[in-house]
Order: structure tokens, then C-alpha cells, then sequence
């Protein structure tokens, strides 16, 4: 029995195939089309919050106050809250305009967060993929890590290329970007802010050993309480002192502008390109020139320094206008 006697017997004529041949011509397999994630559909449940964000992670730790929490990731902005209990818990947002291509550039950088060493770990590389691979997928994908820790507790972070902002916290607080702006509420204890290009901004600072660097940016602190090293290669400084220690102040390019009462006690060193120490301050066993200052303020005290290459630096009375 031929074939065509075979399929006549089964109900499939010779014209049934060769319809189904050209229609399989006609139709180009595509598998972008099979993604599952093709434009935003997908076989796994997506999560937002109340502001439209994906949740792309979240897990929540038994973390005791006093504990270490150490963030390490390339590229990602960092945000750090005060809150109660002893829980650590962690967020992870993504915002990206192809949601699919976001989920792949997340699971690239091989996120991690694990208790370890006694402390919260936190990491995250860069992603792994290719830049030109990368621009041509509507590359336009951010990601912010959100951690929420008892308000006492010792911090170590840093981000390649991100924003770090933190609430207030008491412990010893390192912090560090490569490229971003970091700002802080109320900070207590031994305390590092560095980034090397972008503005430093704090509500408070407080500590004997506070250290704020930028290399490229201003730097506003609001109320300082204790020894500080504030400086920057090009940008403006802005402090206003509560507790007087050794305070010094350093900028290549800027204004510096220091607040403080009329009672203030310290040793006086100021240098740039001009000098305005307001009234209510008068130096005693010192001098005071177009270019600098140096002397005594009300019998004394701790070292005041300030330093502009090409700025003026003010010194006004709190309250009074800058």
C-alpha cells in the first residue's frame, strides 16, 4: 500500500501536508518569543510596594543591637535605617525600564546577604555582562539595597558607584562610595565618610575621631561634637559647631563657613584667599590679616583650622544670617 493510500485510509489528504508545509514556511521561528519574560510576562509572581518598586529581595535576620552589618556592592545605591527590635531586615528595589533585562542584570551580580563572622554580610559584584551587550537592551537599570538595624550597631559600607544615605546610628560607622553623594542623619561614635566624587551632607555628627573626605564635592555638616578632619579638593565646607575638639577644615577650591556661639573656646588658624570672622569674635594674643587669622578665642581651647587654596573662609555667630 503506498503512503497517499496509507493517509487516505486516515483521513489526511496529500493537500492537507502540503498546506501545512507552506504554512510552516511562511511563519519564522522567533525565540525571543518564546521568553517567558517577554515584555514583562512572566512564570514567576513579581513583588511592589506601595510606590509601584519590584522587590527583586528580601530576607530578614535575627540581629542583636551592638551587631556588625558589612555591605559590599559595585553598583547600587545603599540605604541604611534606625529600626527596633532585634531584627535586621533587608530590601532589595530594582527599577529598570525592560523589567525582564533588570531581572538579569540582578541575578549577574550574584547578590548574597548571610550571617557570618558574628555579623550581617551583605555583597553584590558588578554585573556580569557584556557593555556592549548591555546598551543594546534598554540598559537603563538601578538598584537600591534597603536595610533597616537596631539603632545601635557598628556599619561598614561601601558601593562602587551609588548613593549611600543613613539614618541615625550609634557605633563605629565606615563608610564609603567611589562615585556618589552620601548623607547621614545623626551619627554617633568613631565615624568615616569618604566618597571620591560627590557631596557628604550630616544632620549631626558626634565621636572623638570623626573623619569626612571628598575629592571632588561639598561637604555640610549641621551640628559637630567633637575632633573632626573635614576636608575637600574642590568644593565648599560648611560646619556648625556645638562641642568644641580639635576641628580641622581643608579645601583646595571653596568657601569654608564655620557656626558657632560667640562663647566658643579654641586656638585659632585660619588661611585663604580672604578672611571674615564676623563680629562677636575677637582674637586676643594673635593677628588678623586680609589672608589669616591666628590666635585665641575666649582664653582658648581646643585647635581650630581652617584652610581655603582659592576661597574665603566666614566665621558667624549661630542664628546670624551666613
Amino acid at each position: 500500500m503506498d503512503l497517499e493510500h496509507r493517509l487516505g485510509l486516515l483521513g489526511i489528504g496529500a493537500a492537507a501536508i502540503a498546506l501545512v508545509v507552506t504554512q510552516t514556511d511562511l511563519l519564522p521561528l522567533n525565540f525571543a518569543d518564546l521568553n517567558p519574560f517577554k515584555d514583562g510576562e512572566k512564570t514567576e509572581t513579581a513583588k511592589f510596594d506601595s510606590s509601584g518598586r519590584e522587590i527583586v529581595f528580601e530576607r530578614d535576620f535575627d540581629f542583636e543591637p551592638g551587631g556588625q552589618l558589612s555591605i559590599d556592592v559595585s553598583d547600587a545605591d545603599v540605604s541604611v535605617r534606625a529600626g527596633r527590635g532585634n531584627e535586621a531586615a533587608i530590601r532589595v528595589y530594582m527599577s529598570a525600564e525592560d523589567r525582564y533585562w533588570g531581572r538579569e542584570v540582578f541575578r549577574s551580580m550574584g547578590f548574597e546577604a548571610d550571617m557570618r563572622g558574628g555579623g550581617l554580610q551583605i555583597g553584590a559584584d558588578d554585573p556580569d555582562i557584556d557593555r556592549s551587550h548591555r546598551r543594546g537592551n534598554d540598559g537603563n537599570v538601578g538598584f537600591l539595597v534597603e536595610v533597616t538595624v537596631p539603632s545601635s550597631c557598628d556599619a561598614t559600607i561601601s558601593t562602587g558607584d551609588g548613593d549611600i544615605v543613613i539614618g541615625d546610628l550609634e557605633g563605629e560607622i565606615n563608610l564609603e562610595t567611589s562615585d556618589g553623594d552620601i548623607a547621614v542623619g545623626a551619627l554617633a561614635g568613631s565615624l568615616y565618610l569618604r566618597t571620591s566624587d560627590g557631596d557628604v551632607s550630616a544632620s549631626k555628627l558626634e565621636g572623638d575621631e570623626i573623619s569626612v573626605r571628598t575629592s571632588d564635592g561639598d561637604v555640610s555638616i549641621g551640628v559637630v561634637l567633637g575632633a573632626a578632619d573635614i576636608s575637600t579638593s574642590d568644593g565648599d565646607i560648611s560646619v556648625e559647631i556645638d562641642r568644641m575638639g580639635d576641628l580641622s577644615l581643608r579645601t583646595s577650591d571653596g568657601d569654608i563657613t564655620i557656626i558657632a556661639d560667640a562663647s566658643v573656646q579654641a586656638d585659632v588658624d585660619f588661611s585663604g584667599e580672604s578672611v571674615d570672622l564676623g563680629s562677636g569674635f575677637t582674637l586676643s594674643a594673635g593677628r588678623v590679616s586680609t589672608h589669616g587669622a591666628q590666635g585665641v578665642l575666649n582664653g582658648g581651647g581646643p585647635k581650630l583650622r581652617a584652610h581655603t587654596g582659592d576661597g574665603t573662609i566666614m566665621m558667624r555667630r549661630r542664628g546670624e544670617g551666613r
